[in-house]
């Protein structure tokens, strides 16, 4: 299964690390959408490193206008835009809003 996770709390950091390593550990490919406050998890190492295992964009208007230091991300997440958004989406077949 194609799992997508539409990240928008920074607070939900445990219930996203647990449900990537889930899928994963079922043979599940994750994609991430992280769009408004949930860009100032790209400041947590323990979250970026699953860049490594899964596929990442985020939403760099939001991270922007938050003020997210965009400068020390590993190549492997993207900067988008809500046209990366669909693409998940589109490409998932369950998505989870956390």
């Amino acid at each position: 299964m194609k799992l997508g996770i539409f990240v928008l709390n920074p607070n939900q950091l445990s219930a996203i690390l647990g449900l990537t390593t889930a899928a994963l550990e079922a043979g599940d490919s994750v994609r991430f959408f992280i769009n408004d406050h949930g860009t100032k998890l790209l400041a947590e190492p323990s979250f970026t490193a699953l860049a490594d295992r899964v596929a990442m964009s985020f939403c760099e208007y939001s991270a922007k206008k938050l003020g997210v230091d965009l400068s020390n991300l590993p190549k492997a997440i993207k900067k988008g835009t809500q046209l990366n958004n669909a693409i998940m989406y589109q490409s998932c077949e369950k998505v989870i809003v956390l």
